[in-house]
């Protein structure tokens, strides 16, 4: 059973109560009273902060006792100190920053809070001191970790730019500023259509407002665009930026120049150009395949054979594909595959083969293996011709060598014949003389 007391509880008064925030406060309290502006007296967490044994030994020190000579300014403690308590005597309070010194003479930053206090005895002044060692180290690591973060953001060769909704830069990296010959300052807070024509940043803004409509990166975009280096080729990826409450503010791009990657596929192309003309004029038939025997190219004769219109169809397709028969497909591949495994080249294989019109021709082929710029074995080269004619040439000319084998036997036979008719005669004549 709970017994419930009649009585009212009783509030503490004032004096208390001030005199129990003053002794509980985690900050140091201190009093300075003119008018040297000593210290007077000291709270527990003043007593603690500066290192003293007693309230007795703390106000023995004094305020240049408990501040080096000089602040991380370089002025000196003692004449900022007065111009700090002229400010919170004239105005009521002064907030600032100060280094302050414990009895054994160890520095640390703390924020200072002066506020003047007008009493029947008179004015004083109360100071509230915070040490803000933790917050200042804090502070020194994020300082610390921007600048790396600014260094890196500054060292990656690719151009890195926050823009905004309306096409103005915020954010660039040393990357972009050399790129677009201009220093942060002219670049950031500037809209693209103060470097760019009117055509060309209507199309960057095109890909942003993509970017921040679907909220979806926008991978790979390569494009042309003018520089104060000429024209380059560049790509570019773009993703969405966000607040910290994940609004899309902008976009984020990273873009890199691949104008020697772009000149050097032009000239390759242009290379391959040329080498497919150069092999197209050749009379013979030629293809090469990948491992797989899939083609990866031809020239023309071959493609007219196989019965396509150009080189290009055949690309990517296999023996199965063509007007062949499957009993020489199967011949064919086999004849790839033995030179692709065993590394050694085949010359001069003599076959049959089914043309496109189903006419029955005959081929010469030579396959050799198809290797990368390592030596590697990548799939096989062919090159073989049409002896077709040359067979019936070479038939005709088997027959008539032995219709002349004939003749000729006829005709030593004629002889013998003769040699025997003469020695006939000749022996009858004997016998009848």
């Amino acid at each position: 059973m709970v017994i419930k007391s009649n009585k009212k509880a009783s509030k503490p008064k004032r004096e208390n109560l001030y005199h129990l925030l003053y002794t509980t406060s985690r900050d140091a309290i201190m009093i300075l009273e003119p008018p040297t502006w000593n210290f007077t007296a000291g709270n527990p967490a003043a007593i603690q902060m500066f290192g003293a044994k007693s309230e007795k030994e703390f106000i023995s020190i004094g305020p240049g006792d408990a501040s080096p000579k000089k602040q991380p300014n370089g002025k000196s403690s003692e004449t900022e100190a007065k111009k700090m308590i002229g400010k919170a005597l004239k105005e009521g309070s002064a907030f600032f920053e100060w280094t302050h010194q414990k009895i054994n003479g160890e520095n640390f930053p703390a924020t200072v809070l002066l506020t003047k206090v007008t009493s029947p005895e008179g004015q004083f002044i109360q100071a509230t001191v915070r040490d803000i060692t933790k917050e200042k180290k804090a502070e020194k690591e994020i300082i610390n970790i921007q600048k790396e973060y600014q260094t890196m953001f500054d060292s990656v060769p690719a151009w890195i730019f926050y823009k905004d909704k309306k096409n103005r830069f915020i954010k660039v990296n040393e990357s972009f500023c050399k790129a677009m010959g201009k220093t942060k300052v002219e670049l950031e807070g500037k809209s693209l259509s103060n470097f760019y024509s009117k055509k060309q940043a209507a199309a960057f803004l095109k890909d942003d407002l993509e970017v921040i409509k679907s909220a979806k990166p926008k991978r790979n975009i390569v494009e042309r665009m003018e520089s104060p280096h000429g024209k380059l080729w560049v790509q570019t990826d773009k993703i969405p930026y966000k607040d910290e409450n994940n609004n899309i503010i902008g976009v984020i791009g990273f873009t890199i120049d691949i104008t020697a990657q772009k000149l050097s596929e032009e000239r390759l192309t242009s290379s391959k150009s040329m080498l497919q003309r150069i092999i197209d004029l050749i009379p013979s038939k030629i293809f090469w395949k990948d491992k797989n025997l899939f083609y990866l190219g031809c020239n023309k004769s071959f493609a007219k054979i196989a019965g396509k219109k150009s080189p290009e169809e055949l690309i990517g397709k296999d023996d199965f594909d063509q007007v062949w028969g499957e009993k020489e497909t199967r011949n064919y591949r086999a004849d790839d595959k033995s030179v692709i495994d065993s590394g050694k080249e085949k010359l001069n294989i003599e076959e049959p083969q089914t043309n496109a019109s189903g006419k029955l021709t005959w081929i010469k082929t030579s396959k050799v293996p198809l290797t990368d710029e390592r030596g590697e074995i990548i799939g096989v080269l062919g090159i073989f011709d049409d002896i077709t004619e040359k067979k019936k040439k070479d038939e005709e000319l088997l027959k008539n060598m032995e219709g002349l084998k004939k003749i000729n036997k006829l005709m030593v036979d004629r002889e013998l014949k003769m040699i025997q008719l003469k020695e006939e005669i000749t022996k009858l004549k004997e016998k009848s003389t």
